[in-house]
């Protein structure tokens, strides 16, 4: 396992998202899955490897093949663009998972700041990364708390269960989703959002040959396909 600079995993994507522009055919596309499914492995995520190869595969099957089973006309084709839709976007899901997956926030937002990326991206985007993961842990709390209190009775009509969910499970979570917009407001202004200074980190980013490697590797890969 190999831990990669966080600038490195924000330009693969961005070279893999551009090389499937360019793709036209079937073994082109299969490159960039099996060339990101490496590099997955290598930065400690062959789960994301295996299960994205997977798909991949599964739904080149069902775009190649399963197509003549089902019925000629809308079904078939609303079938069909939904499956190459996913088999475009396996690519892309992969390498966004490991850069999700092994990047801390804070090397995340030093290395947007070393790239000289606006504040009006950074800021938004580092609030996002630290919001969803606290409304998941609120969102798992209060339905352990539904649960264990037996609010969802079975025997209950549809309409009272509706009822049920929104007082029990929806409104106590906007009020923690407003609590936590709070005090992440606050943490931000506590940690000096608003100074307009430039900001230091005591995060240490440098690319190493692996970085090196994979980088003039993909760029290969993208080259090769606007050349041919």
């Amino acid at each position: 396992m190999f831990k990669f600079d966080p600038r490195t995993k924000i330009f693969l994507l961005f070279i893999v998202v551009l090389s499937l522009l360019f793709t036209r055919t079937i073994s082109e596309e299969a490159i960039i899955v099996v060339s990101v499914a490496v590099f997955a492995v290598v930065a400690g995520k062959p789960v994301v490897a295996i299960t994205g190869g997977a798909f991949y595969f599964l739904t080149l099957l069902i775009t190649t093949r399963g197509v003549y089973y089902l019925p000629e006309g809308v079904i078939s084709i609303s079938v069909t663009s939904f499956f190459i839709m996913n088999q475009k976007m396996t690519a892309t899901a992969m390498i966004g998972l490991v850069l999700l997956l092994t990047t801390k926030t804070d090397e995340l937002v030093s290395a947007m700041n070393k790239l000289r990326i606006s504040t009006k991206i950074t800021v938004p985007f580092t609030v996002m990364l630290r919001y969803l993961p606290a409304i998941y842990r609120e969102w798992s709390t209060i339905r352990e708390a539904f649960l264990l209190r037996s609010i969802d009775n079975k025997k209950k009509s549809w309409i009272e269960k509706i009822r049920i969910y929104l007082d029990f499970l929806y409104v106590p979570l906007l009020i923690s989703a407003s609590d936590l917009a709070d005090d992440l407001a606050i943490s931000a202004i506590i940690r000096g959002i608003e100074n307009p200074a430039p900001k230091t980190s005591i995060t240490k980013l440098a690319f190493q040959w692996f970085d090196i490697f994979f980088i003039a590797g993909f760029l290969l890969i993208f080259s090769y396909l606007i050349i041919s």
